[in-house]
């Protein structure tokens, strides 16, 4: 590896290693972090087995959104 190379390397590793180790620590860390936390009341957040049954009750389609956080 090239003298210069080094530094380089170095640089990347400790920035990823800062991008990783700030990751939210739970589950309303990371809805605060998406901006998730002020959902609609009618909203079922989080909770598949609720948005089955409410659906079956009130005989509508269930819209679901299914995202990857980084």
């Amino acid at each position: 590896m090239s003298r210069l190379a080094i530094p380089f390397v170095l640089a990347a590793a400790a920035f990823s290693a800062a991008a990783f180790s700030t990751a939210p620590s739970s589950d309303d860390d990371l809805r605060r972090a998406l901006g998730d936390d002020a959902v609609a009341p009618r909203w079922i957040y989080d909770d598949w087995a609720a948005a089955v049954e409410r659906a079956i009750a009130t005989k509508r389609p269930i819209f679901a959104v299914f995202r990857c956080v980084p």
